[in-house]
């Protein structure tokens, strides 16, 4: 009979413990989803304010209407959320947001999570577009003079005529090395020298 005792009473304390160890990893699981879909969701819309390589965004009503799009988007539990905007400042990249989500443990009991997070985007200085100077030199004179955008191609203007010679190549006065100027990009400034036979 003792035993019987200490049988139910130990499955007793297994099921409590179960039940325990359950509604503390759903709370954590729920906390943990709502922290990833939270932060995802602002650095998402304030990357897309503040990088401006999304469609544009006019006011802040419509700024807080992108981020909870992409906030819903990223949940995939079946509960209640609540989404409180505390702060937002779309010309200075700062979003505070609190997340409640209410949810039933397996047990039935109703439970709750809330998350609050604050982002200040640091947007990036544009930076000024730097140009590189090629230069195409036949017999020591200025060809032709071509300003290009760095990671450009470069231009390569028609092949000079020197009478009595044909062209072969361009030469890199820098290095002294033959070039395919056709397949080169403008990363530094260039002085290539036509060389004819």
């Amino acid at each position: 009979m003792s035993r019987a005792i200490k049988g139910v009473s130990l499955f007793v304390i297994m099921v409590a413990f179960i039940a325990i160890m359950l509604t503390l990893h759903g709370r954590a699981t729920r906390a943990n989803e709502n922290t990833n879909a939270l932060v995802t969701a602002i650095e998402t819309s304030l990357g897309s304010v503040m990088d401006q390589k999304a469609y544009g965004i006019e006011d802040s009503d419509e700024f807080v209407a992108d981020f909870l799009q992409t906030l819903l988007l990223q949940y995939k539990s079946d509960s209640e959320i609540t989404v409180k905007v505390i702060k937002q400042d779309m010309e200075k990249g700062l979003l505070s947001v609190e997340v409640d989500e209410k949810y039933s443990h397996p047990n039935g009991k109703a439970g709750a999570v809330s998350v609050r997070r604050t982002v200040i985007f640091d947007k990036k200085a544009p930076e000024d577009p730097v140009y590189h100077k090629i230069q195409y030199v036949v017999d020591g004179e200025c060809y032709k003079e071509f300003s290009l955008l760095e990671g450009e191609p470069l231009v390569v203007p028609q092949e000079p005529e020197k009478e009595g010679h044909s062209f072969l190549y361009w030469w890199d006065n820098a290095t002294g090395r033959k070039v395919d100027a056709a397949g080169m990009t403008a990363d530094k400034d260039y002085e290539l020298v036509a060389k004819f036979n």
